[in-house]
């Protein structure tokens, strides 16, 4: 478990189109008080429409397909949220394409709960 401490909860965006690892996210965050998902979705127009009304400190996302698109329309639509992006592959042609279209994180391989916990927490104290 992440030590590092926060002063108020951090709203994190879950975009995931995988409802199996999307679950799983959700569900291992909910074990800390210091982090509050928003909602959690593989629809990023659904997201982003719940984020205008409750705007996120960090948006995670994992899109196989599409994520340099999800995260310039996350950038464009949500400036002021960190974007940490996750991919199973640590291809470093995505990672130039993830960065250019505005990631502030990159997440890549299978990951450790705690690494997430922490990346969540390390751009939620940004903003």
């Amino acid at each position: 478990m992440s030590t590092l401490a926060v002063d108020r909860p951090i709203r994190v965006l879950i975009l995931e189109e995988s409802s199996f690892r999307r679950e799983g996210v959700n569900n291992m965050l909910q074990r800390y008080a210091s982090i509050d998902v928003i909602m959690n979705t593989h629809d990023i127009a659904a997201g982003l429409r719940m984020a205008s009304r409750r705007p996120p400190h960090v948006v995670v996302v994992n899109f196989d397909q599409d994520a340099a698109r999800a995260v310039r329309e996350i950038r464009h639509r949500l400036p002021r949220a960190r974007v940490i992006a996750m991919s199973p592959n640590s291809d470093p042609g995505l990672a130039r394409t993830l960065r250019s279209a505005g990631a502030d994180e990159l997440l890549f391989g299978n990951l450790r709960a705690a690494t997430l916990v922490d990346s969540i927490y390390r751009q939620g104290s940004v903003n």
